[in-house]
């Protein structure tokens, strides 16, 4: 082929670059600024498969944050012997691994080395009066905490020096006293009528045990729901439990309550309009008892403390009975194979989107469940070709979308370098496979294989002072002059495209001077 043929298409392939830039493609920034927060798990694919999957070691450990407790801690003080402590927890990158949570409750001022599993809410009965307490708790990494990040690189580890904590370095904590035994000594009201009458000032507490059909945080898939609550003194009363409820919408909860028993149904409500159960125990021995009236029938109290749980538990109830739809967005513009366009990494990011907010995502590609998650999702990881995205959006009441949005898109193959080819392998996050090839030495050469394959493409940075490259492939030659003013990590060259006739045989790649050249990837489709 004359020189000048090859001259021609290689103008063709950099003004395709050109478009490609102008497109939106991401600028070419150093290796290592890439490598900052991109790990987000140690395990690949959400799992532990997959030999040959790039392995790191995932640095950002999660947070905690502590909820309200029940009964409330006030001014550093809990006015019973029992407590249930509410805490959460959230990663601060876009890290979809699982949680988990470790706690520890303690007396003095140094904190145990041992650490318990536990749950939101966790109870700790039983406290003694008069002492202080400390409450801590952890959020953890589960699926990293599992992986050695120091095992050697593969199916176990990534061979790093250290493993990085997956816990949260920084718990969440509180400190409490709990009131002194003179506070509850008085457990009834209801004595004898030759017995010293007292004012019992510790009400009862009111906890919600279970829904049905069960409400995932506040929302169901039912217009009615039957509410189970149950009752429990914090010191030794054993007067008889009754119990008030209220239904409403809005913000501000009405002044009525009805009596009532648990379970509780709550019908005859509205799709999408948000309400609030509450239901409070009441020590009904002790509420039939005014205790200012004299004795013997009552105590002679300034005041008669409430016989009733002051912190109503609470459950928010939003009826949802329409399934969400799904989109996905993100993929980067082919004009060549606008269906089937190609990404430039084998881990791509893509933006998951719903017509609801409260929602979770089930995602497959090729049929293999990938983690995601609302907004910016990377699935690693993607095996070179053709691949297909199925997304689901699941509502919070688990109705989930019933036509699928996806999207299809092709995953580039990674370039290898033979041993003396002139080539070295430079590790860096966001290329495919993890990793691009580098080399200064002029005529130095990659190969790959075409298979009756029609459309072939290289990625290759560009940037200021780069060299060129020349691609032959069954007797056909074409340039790539890579030095370009303006740097691109993920640069495009479509050599050949869809409409081409299928060539099969060996795909050289080879440096023309001794220029800096860097080569990602390669399309053969």
């Amino acid at each position: 082929m004359p020189l000048s043929r090859h001259r021609r298409l290689a103008r063709t392939a950099s003004l395709g670059v050109a478009g490609l830039l102008l497109a939106g493609l991401p600028m070419l920034a150093p290796p290592s600024a890439q490598a900052a927060a991109s790990c987000l798990s140690e395990a690949p694919s959400g799992g532990f498969g997959g030999l040959g999957q790039t392995r790191c070691d995932d640095d950002t450990a999660p947070t905690t944050d502590l909820g309200t407790s029940s009964p409330a801690i006030l001014d550093g003080t809990l006015n019973a012997t029992g407590v249930q402590m509410r805490f959460t927890g959230a990663y601060t990158d876009a890290d979809t691994g699982t949680l988990g949570f470790e706690c520890q409750l303690y007396t003095g001022s140094t904190a145990p080395d041992a650490w318990q599993a536990c749950t939101s809410p966790q109870t700790y009965p039983g406290l003694t009066q008069g002492a202080r307490y400390t409450f801590r708790v952890r959020a953890v990494d589960l699926s990293d905490r599992a992986i050695d990040a120091t095992s050697a690189p593969g199916l176990l580890g990534t061979g790093a020096a250290t493993d990085v904590p997956d816990v949260d370095a920084t718990p969440a904590a509180t400190t409490f006293r709990v009131a002194a035994a003179a506070a509850s000594t008085c457990t009834s009201e209801a004595a004898g009528p030759f017995q010293t009458r007292c004012d019992d000032v510790t009400p009862p507490q009111t906890a919600i045990t279970a829904t049905s059909p069960k409400v995932n945080r506040g929302y169901v898939k039912a217009t009615s729901v039957d509410v189970s609550f149950a009752g429990s003194y914090t010191d030794g009363d054993t007067d008889p439990l009754a119990y008030e409820c209220q239904v409403y919408s809005g913000s501000t909860p009405p002044a009525t309550w009805q009596a009532c028993t648990s379970p509780q149904r709550v019908g005859n409500l509205k799709e999408g309009t948000r309400y609030v159960f509450r239901a409070r125990a009441i020590d009904a021995a002790d509420n039939a008892i005014d205790a200012t009236s004299a004795p013997p029938f009552g105590a002679g109290a300034s005041a008669d403390k409430a016989d009733v749980d002051q912190t109503p538990a609470t459950q928010v109830i939003i009826p949802d009975l329409t399934a969400p739809t799904t989109r996905i967005s993100g993929l980067p513009v082919d004009f060549s194979t606008p269906k089937e366009p190609v990404v430039t990494t084998d881990s791509p990011i893509l933006t998951l989107d719903s017509n609801e907010r409260a929602v979770t995502y089930r995602c497959t590609i090729d049929g293999k469940a990938y983690p995601c998650r609302d907004g910016r999702t990377r699935f690693r990881d993607i095996p070179p070709g053709p691949a297909v995205l199925r997304v689901t959006a699941v509502d919070f009441a688990g109705n989930a979308d019933a036509t699928p949005a996806s999207v299809r898109f092709f995953v580039p193959r990674d370039l290898t370098a033979a041993r003396g080819s002139g080539w070295s392998t430079v590790k860096a996050v966001g290329y495919v496979d993890g990793d691009y090839l580098s080399t200064k030495r002029a005529g130095a050469t990659l190969k790959a294989t075409a298979r009756n394959n029609r459309e072939l493409r290289i990625i290759a940075p560009i940037g200021p002072g780069y060299g060129s490259l020349s691609v032959t492939v069954a007797g056909e030659q074409y340039l790539l002059n890579l030095n370009f003013s303006q740097a691109n990590r993920h640069a495009v060259f479509v050599l050949r495209d869809s409409r081409a006739k299928p060539v099969s045989g060996t795909v050289v790649i080879r440096t023309v001077d001794s220029k800096r050249v860097l080569v990602d990837g390669i399309v053969l489709r």
